[in-house]
């Protein structure tokens, strides 16, 4: 590459005035090469640098356009391949179509037909050549396409330059025109014979085919054996292996070296140098070994506020407009489960029309819907019909606070009218669950250009380059597939794609890769990642053509080792063009796994031209030191003090760490104060909360189940209704389940008010014979709407789940036939709530437990009232088999409450009626016992659990658990808390000086 820059550099000076015409590979090298001879002070003004496709598409493209024919996008080419193969007839015999599932496999087949193509090849020349089992299906797959590009007037690359190079006039070029080629590429037979057509004065340059690179391996090119070469070779390998094998540094400093511990610590090292040279930024150029890394430059770079240019390209995946089609793609796939789009809506990726995304979110956990298409819509009605009932009866509330609730219903109206257009683009599948091709596409471009959030350049640039490549996709004529291989087809082509690549710009330091794009030649580059592997591509024989039927078809096709070879020259290429300061480093450990690496062979060559004495790997790595860890956040001075941690001890490290990262030493103080026996901020004290939530002091109404929750553990209390923290309401819905344990017994709830409803409107009595056909209408009422939330994921589950709760109500039936001394009076019986299901107990105003020190307001619902004879007993339904374990206290230290506090309750609702049991009723098939019964205890015994129960709320001790193996395993907040030890929390109960944790200790005590 050097002698070729030098070459273009000569013919400047000797060719002012004639135009001079170089044709590269890539538009990238366009780019680069008129950078190179800017920096070397060369007037590039009559170079014209182009890729041979520029030119043969100027040249045939008005004919094209007044044909009708119009180029093909390669981007098609993988779909069209699959699409074409799925199409062929019947009698043509499978060999790659039933691999068309597998991912890659359409790239395999199309890079395959195109390489044929751009080898001049035709349909009918494979006849004979190939294996039995694959000639049928490749030579009818390479018609088919050929006589898709014919009916659908469209031109490929290859038939681009076909035209092209049979046309007598029109050429841009003229006899007196220069025509250099790139080094270090092998053009295609039809590119070869465009070159070859074009009128011009060709110069010399060295140019390397296949074969020349064959022979050269099979001499010992790669491992520096010079004396095997042939006669004929022996020129051709010096100068591959001589002035473009590694840079020619001399002993005098341009070549530095370095070892760090990972890829981030490599990169600050980088940036430090960079500040430590004093170099403005764009005389610096970052050469990494793999685009892998790409991302991670990016940032470093881009914290310091550096403008940076990039000829790699980010990853389009990882831009937001990219997180978002890959989001919805993974909703459809999945069913589109509301949990999924709620991620979209809080990570601030969609915004539902006119609707904030933080709202849309919170509107969807609201609604309960869980997944499938016909889940969402009925929901948010329900939800917005809830806020507009709520305004419109609540005659006596705040007017701010009815106008929220109205608010919310025109939001709720908004993410249905949203949601509702979102499924017109992407129309249901049909019967056979199959979508259209471009029905769906388009539904991702629009959902692109109306509801993706773009919050800065990079999106909009990410946009719009997905914009593009749906654009493209549109091209496709319309069919029909399955969804999962719409979203399995777009998701693998999305992540091939990457955008945000630009020249080198003044003012802006510049990334490129090694060997995918030439060094600009700055001042100072550095080439980072030179890890053993990393700049190395084994051979791998084609997935279509092996090896002996690709010589049998074209001697210009490649092998499987061209593809090795030419990455291999392009590497050594992009390394015989540094220029001036170079700086190599890899990492020795892996980033993602902590694998160790190894230096690559290409870095130490290049130590061996600085020492010659080197004579092995260990002797480098022992020039080389210790690899760098950790730097100083003050980068910006040149004298900079780093560290390097490895082999040292922890309490060496930390004093270091923590003066570099306060933060860090705010952490370790946090975790010692929790490790003490003392109990702190850091354990669940806030003093500034006491009385805050305490209902006795703001008579805010409170449940028993919130009660019991605080008996539990104070601390999940605190995060949940003092911080005001809560755990997605929405969770992935399980494909072999329907209904979970929560609905289960809703349900049965449910159809055991209704159904008792109906009999005491008749004045009957259960009878089995007689009621259970009644359960089963209950029960399929009940069923319709839990449907219109909650989809069906099949028959067969609706079918098992529907017999189980049809069991669980003929085995509560013959229960209730059984036992004829009760009768029950009251169902569902709220207090507190605004709804009152038509039970004449009910009350919407809270119940207030007037003890003698303090009155406690309460909310809640008795599942049922029973008479009996001269006394009623509280009912409370359980759908499950068994209490949680242990029940044996009276209150279980405050965790069993409902029975107590309930027999208060419902002689308050009575009037003062004796209540003479508390029970827990469990219907349901495998229940381990049918009633569970309790003596209402003394009202005393009550208050004095009350009191120490919400004692925390009078004083802000919301101390941890100290047993979370049994009271954290269903806890929602498990991943705030996992700081907090059981046996330092139980230490901190056990000392007396922690006087705020009395009341604990005494709960804890509590028969």
């Amino acid at each position: 590459m050097r002698q070729f820059i030098q070459q273009l550099e000569a013919l400047a000076k000797s060719h002012k005035t004639d135009a001079k015409w170089v044709f590269v590979p890539t538009r990238s090298l366009a780019a680069t090469l008129p950078e190179r001879l800017l920096h070397r002070g060369c007037d590039w003004a009559n170079f014209r640098f182009v890729t041979p496709f520029e030119v043969a598409l100027e040249m045939v493209g008005p004919a094209l356009v007044s044909a009708g024919i119009r180029p093909k996008p390669e981007e098609l080419g993988p779909l069209l391949i699959a699409r074409l193969a799925t199409a062929l007839p019947d009698d043509v015999s499978p060999h790659f179509r039933p691999l068309l599932s597998q991912p890659g496999m359409d790239v395999c087949l199309w890079r395959t037909l195109h390489e044929l193509r751009m080898a001049g090849v035709e349909p009918k020349q494979l006849i004979g050549k190939l294996e039995n089992a694959k000639e049928a299906e490749l030579v009818a797959l390479f018609q088919a396409y050929v006589d898709y590009l014919a009916e659908h007037r469209m031109a490929d690359r290859a038939e681009v330059f076909l035209r092209a190079a049979n046309l007598t006039s029109g050429h841009p070029t003229r006899e007196a025109d220069l025509l250099l080629e790139a080094p270090f590429h092998v053009w295609s037979s039809v590119e070869r014979r465009f070159l070859d057509n074009l009128p011009g004065q060709r110069q010399r340059t060295r140019r390397l085919d296949f074969g020349q690179a064959r022979r050269l391996d099979s001499l010992g090119a790669r491992s520096e054996i010079t004396t095997r070469a042939a006669r004929s070779d022996a020129d051709l390998l010096q100068w591959l292996t001589a002035p473009d094998r590694a840079p020619q540094f001399q002993s005098d400093g341009t070549l530095q070296l370095f070892a760090a511990g990972r890829r981030d610590a490599e990169l600050r090292e980088v940036k430090r140098r960079i500040v430590s040279s004093e170099l403005p930024i764009d005389q610096v150029e970052i050469l990494l070994a793999d685009a892998g890394s790409h991302d991670l430059a990016m940032d470093c770079f881009a914290a310091e506020g550096w403008p940076c240019t990039s000829s790699v390209g980010s990853s389009l995946v990882s831009s937001r407009p990219g997180q978002a089609l890959i989001g919805l793609l993974d909703w459809f796939e999945k069913g589109y489960p509301a949990f999924r789009l709620r991620e979209l809506f809080s990570s601030q990726l969609l915004r539902p029309g006119s609707v904030s995304p933080g709202v849309a979110a919170s509107l969807l956990d609201r609604t309960k819907a869980t997944w499938m298409r016909a889940s969402y819509l009925p929901n948010i009605k329900r939800l917005q019909g809830t806020y507009l009932r709520r305004a419109e009866s609540d005659e006596e509330m705040d007017e701010e606070y009815v106008e929220a609730l109205r608010r919310k219903a025109a939001q709720a109206e908004g993410l249905g009218d949203w949601l509702r257009s979102l499924f017109q683009r992407f129309r249901a599948p049909s019967t056979d669950g199959f979508i259209k091709w471009a029905t769906w596409v388009g539904g991702l471009l629009e959902t692109l250009r109306n509801d993706v959030v773009l919050s800065g350049q990079s999106d909009r640039a990410a946009s719009a380059r997905l914009e593009r490549f749906l654009s493209e996709l549109l091209l496709l004529e319309s069919f029909r597939l399955p969804i999962n291989d719409f979203v399995r087809t777009l998701r693998h082509k999305l992540s091939g794609l990457r955008y945000g690549s630009s020249r080198c710009r003044a003012g802006h330091l510049h990334i490129s890769q090694l060997g995918a794009q030439a060094p600009v030649g700055r001042l100072h580059a550095f080439v980072v990642g030179l890890e053993e592997g990393r700049l190395e591509r084994p051979p791998i024989q084609d997935a279509v053509l092996s090896d002996e039927e690709r010589g049998r078809i074209h001697p210009g096709l490649r092998l499987s080792r061209d593809d090795t070879l030419e990455a291999e020259m392009q590497v050594l290429a992009s390394f015989g063009a540094l220029d001036g300061q170079v700086t190599l480093s890899f990492s020795n450990r892996c980033l993602d796994t902590g694998q160790e690496l190894l230096l690559s062979w290409h870095l130490f060559n290049a130590a061996r031209l600085r020492d010659r004495t080197l004579d092995s790997y260990e002797s480098l790595h022992q020039q080389l030191g210790e690899p760098i860890v950790l730097a100083s956040e003050n980068e910006g001075d040149p004298s900079g003090w780093w560290f390097r941690i490895l082999g040292r001890e922890p309490e060496d490290v930390e004093p270091v760490v923590f003066e570099a990262y306060p933060h860090l030493a705010r952490g370790s103080s946090a975790q010692q104060q929790r490790e003490s026996a003392s109990f702190t901020q850091f354990d669940g004290w806030v003093p500034g909360a006491a009385r805050d939530l305490d209902p006795r002091s703001t008579m805010n109404p409170i449940s028993v189940s919130r009660l019991q929750n605080l008996a539990e553990c104070p601390f999940r209390y605190f995060l949940e209704h003092g911080l005001g923290l809560a755990p997605p309401g929405l969770e992935l819905p399980d494909a072999d389940q329907w209904l979970d344990a929560r609905t289960r017994g809703s349900i049965l709830h449910e159809v055991y008010a209704s159904y008792y409803r109906e009999l005491r409107g008749k004045g009957w009595t259960p009878v089995f014979e007689r009621d259970r056909r009644r359960l089963r209408e209950h029960l399929a009422m009940e069923m319709e709407k839990v449907k219109r939330q909650l989809p069906v994921p099949s028959a067969i589950i609706e079918k098992r789940e529907t017999l189980a709760l049809r069991n669980d109500l003929e085995n509560f039936l013959r229960l209730e036939e059984s036992d004829s001394g009760r009768n029950p009076i009251g169902f569902e019986v709220g207090f507190g709530m605004s709804e009152r299901f038509h039970e004449p107990l009910a009350r919407c105003e809270p119940v207030i437990l007037d003890f003698e020190d303090f009155r406690l307001p309460l909310r809640g619902r008795i599942d049922r009232l029973d008479k009996l004879g001269d006394g009623y007993e509280v009912v409370d339904y359980k759908t499950g088999r068994k209490l949680p374990a242990p029940r044996s206290a009276i209150f279980d230290r405050g965790r069993l409450l409902q029975y107590a506090v309930y027999a208060l309750v419902t002689e308050d609702l009575l009037g003062g009626a004796k209540v003479m049991k508390s029970s827990y009723y469990f219907p349901t098939v495998g229940a381990e016992r049918t009633w569970r019964r309790y003596d209402p205890p003394a009202r005393e015994e009550v208050k004095q659990v009350l009191e120490i129960v919400l004692d925390p709320l009078n004083t802000g001790a919301f101390v941890h658990t100290h047993r979370s193996k049994e009271d954290c395993r269903y806890c929602d907040f498990r991943g705030a808390c996992g700081a907090h030890i059981d046996a330092n929390i139980k230490a901190k109960l056990e000392n007396r000086d922690n006087a705020v944790l009395e009341s604990r200790r005494r709960l804890l005590e509590t028969k």
